[in-house]
């Protein structure tokens, strides 16, 4: 480090690395001030990010055909019906009764509250738990606290459920 700008050389070796992303965390927040971002390059210890090469399977990426396709706001039975569904594709589970199994609720149980768009606490906790869907996208179609690889598997399975 040099004048409390880390400098490209730190990333060199792997003794200077957490270091070095302490630093970084102190620019990304403000504790450091005009650090020379030019001097930093990328050196093949860190993923890339995920912009860099991921197959992008939405048609639009604008924030309304987002929300248009989980139906914000829209509270009835038939718009949680739909996220329901879309929860357990994008869980992993085409068939309701695998979802119904991981759940502890019998196949005919679990169908009647996708189907009424009337989901459990039990099923909700499974969601949130293990898959990361929490209730606000369930009851309410938001998504923007959603990890961004569940959004992803999301908008992909609404997309594919609607004509």
């Amino acid at each position: 480090m040099h004048g409390g700008v880390l400098r490209a050389d730190t990333f060199r070796d792997d003794t200077a690395t957490a270091q070095g992303l302490y630093e970084l965390s102190n620019i990304a927040h403000g504790r450091i001030i005009n650090p020379n971002l030019s001097d930093f390059k990328y050196l093949g210890k860190f993923p890339t990010p995920p912009e860099a090469g991921v197959n992008r399977r939405m048609t639009s990426n604008s924030i309304e055909s987002r929300e248009k396709l989980t139906l914000l706001g829209d509270t009835s039975p038939e718009a949680i019906s739909i996220r329901l569904r879309a929860a357990r594709e994008a869980a992993g589970y085409a068939q309701q009764k695998d979802f119904a199994a991981e759940a502890g609720l019998s196949a005919t149980t679990y169908n009647s509250q996708e189907k009424r768009g009337a989901p459990s606490i039990t099923v909700m906790k499974i969601l949130y738990r293990q898959h990361r869907i929490d209730f606000n996208f369930v009851l309410h179609g938001d998504f923007a606290q959603l990890p961004g690889d569940v959004q992803e598997r999301l908008f992909e399975a609404l997309s594919s459920s609607r004509p």
